[in-house]
């Protein structure tokens, strides 16, 4: 995963979430929806990410709402 990937995986985390700390929590716990692997393990992989992100996005609606989260 590169930097600029990476700093993007975070920064949606943190807006779908709005807190650091539930962002960091998320990331680094394993998910079933990724077999077991964590968001940023997941993000290694340009399909992963895609799947992470999408992820993000999802979250983001149910928590904020509609249109809180374009990239």
């Amino acid at each position: 995963m590169t930097a600029r990937s990476y700093g993007r995986i975070v920064a949606l985390a943190v807006r779908a979430f709005d807190d650091v700390d539930e962002a960091d929590t998320y990331l680094r716990s394993p998910k079933q929806f990724l077999n077991g692997r964590t968001p940023l393990e997941a993000a290694r992989t340009p399909e992963g990410a895609a799947l992470v992100e999408r992820q993000l996005y999802w979250i983001s609606q149910l928590i904020s709402g509609p249109t809180e989260l374009r990239a």
